[in-house]
C-alpha cells in the first residue's frame, strides 16, 4: 500500500506543477505570500478560503477533463495490482 501512497503524491505533485508553473498566476502567488508570510496579529489572520478559491479557478481553467481521467485510471491500475 505504501507504493500507492507515494505513487498518489507524485500524481498530485506532477498535476500541481503542470496547473502552477512558476510563472502562473504571478499576482495571486505574490500576494498569497506577502500576506501569509507577514502576518500582523492573530487577530487579523489572511483569509486562507479566498486564495483556495482563486487556486481552484486556476486549476478549473489549466486542467482539462481528459488529464483528470487518465490520472484516475492510473490510480485504478495502481489500486488494483
Amino acid at each position: 500500500m505504501d507504493k500507492v501512497v507515494d505513487w498518489v503524491i507524485v500524481r498530485v505533485i506532477h498535476l500541481t506543477l503542470l496547473v502552477f508553473s512558476r510563472w502562473t498566476a504571478v499576482s495571486v502567488w505574490t500576494q498569497m505570500f506577502d500576506e501569509l508570510l507577514n502576518v500582523r496579529s492573530c487577530s487579523e489572520l489572511p483569509d486562507l478560503l479566498s486564495y483556495r478559491k482563486q487556486l481552484a479557478t486556476i486549476v478549473q481553467e489549466r486542467v482539462t477533463v481528459g488529464q483528470l481521467n487518465s490520472y484516475a485510471n492510473q490510480l485504478r491500475r495502481q489500486l488494483c495490482n
